[in-house]
C-alpha cells in the first residue's frame, strides 16, 4: 500500500519467464503471479531454447488480469518454417531487371 493507502502508490512489478520452461511451467507460475498481485509476466525468446510463443499462449488462456508481453522475439529464427513466399525469396532464381 501506499502512503494514503491506495494500490496505485505501489510500484508495478512483473516477472521475466525463461524460455527453457515448458509451457505448463510458465502457466503455473504465471497464475501465481497474477494471484500475488505482479501487473506482467515477460518472455524473451533465446535460439537455444524453445519458442516463447506456446507459453505466451497458454499462459493468456489460464490468467485474465496479468499483462503479458514478449521482450525480445526474434522472428528470423521462424525461417526453418519457411512460408512459400521465403522458400521462394531465400533461392538463387534469375529475378527480373
Amino acid at each position: 500500500m501506499g502512503m494514503d493507502g491506495t494500490p496505485g502508490d505501489m510500484p508495478r512489478l512483473g516477472i521475466r519467464l525463461h524460455g527453457g520452461l515448458t509451457p505448463q511451467r510458465c502457466v503455473e507460475l504465471a497464475v501465481a503471479a497474477e494471484a500475488q498481485g505482479f501487473a506482467s509476466a515477460w518472455f524473451a525468446e533465446n535460439p537455444l531454447e524453445r519458442s516463447a510463443l506456446p507459453a505466451l499462449a497458454a499462459c493468456a488462456t489460464a490468467t485474465r488480469r496479468i499483462g503479458l508481453g514478449i521482450g525480445v522475439w526474434n522472428p528470423f529464427l521462424r525461417i526453418r518454417r519457411k512460408s512459400p513466399w521465403m522458400r521462394a525469396r531465400s533461392t538463387n532464381w534469375p529475378r527480373a531487371a
